[in-house]
């Protein structure tokens, strides 16, 4: 799927698989400053512009367990 967007920041990551019925995905991103967040734009206010975009790295991920591969 791709998403249409504005918003750019740098970003690394990594997914695959451990054995037929586990799925992960692991991401470095750039943080965001929730005192800036709002009511009518969101966390768009959020990001930090003025640093390099890892400058304060935020980790997300997910792990996927399928019940039967």
């Amino acid at each position: 799927m791709i998403v249409p967007t504005t918003w750019s920041a740098d970003r690394i990551g990594a997914f695959g698989g451990i054995g037929p019925s586990l799925k992960y995905e692991l991401y470095v991103v750039s943080g965001l400053d929730g005192s800036e967040f709002d009511a009518v734009n969101g966390i768009r206010n959020g990001r930090i512009k003025e640093l390099p975009s890892l400058h304060e790295p935020a980790v997300t991920g997910r792990l996927e367990c399928i019940k039967n591969p």
